[in-house]
């Protein structure tokens, strides 16, 4: 495994995160298979991240010569909302779910 993004996602899963490297068998999000994996060619699949807890696990690949290592750029971290980030229409940056939050309160955008 030599490369992961996106670094983060939310902890209900179905996050894609685009993985580096080559012959892969299995992904795990931690202790957790991965949802699923796509082969998008010899160096690179995208595996779904499964439902996880709230912070910081390690991605792993197994592959025909062993697992991957720990390693700080093969972290992933579960969070309750990292929907990208857009513009407002008064020019501050939020998230999807900052928006959501503001329109149940009655402000509008």
């Amino acid at each position: 495994m030599t490369a992961l993004s996106p670094v983060s996602g939310s902890f209900k899963g179905g996050a894609a995160a685009r993985i580096a490297g080559t012959d892969f068998a299995d992904v795990y999000f931690g202790p957790t298979p991965a949802a699923g994996y796509t082969v998008n060619s010899q160096d690179e699949i995208t595996a779904i991240a499964p439902p996880g807890k709230f912070g910081v696990t390690n991605v792993s690949v197994t592959t025909i010569a062993g697992t991957s290592p720990l390693n700080p750029a093969n972290h992933f971290r579960f969070a309750a909302c990292l929907a990208p980030v857009r513009h407002a229409a008064d020019g501050r940056q939020e998230t999807a779910e900052s928006a959501r939050l503001r329109g149940r309160q009655g402000d509008a955008a």
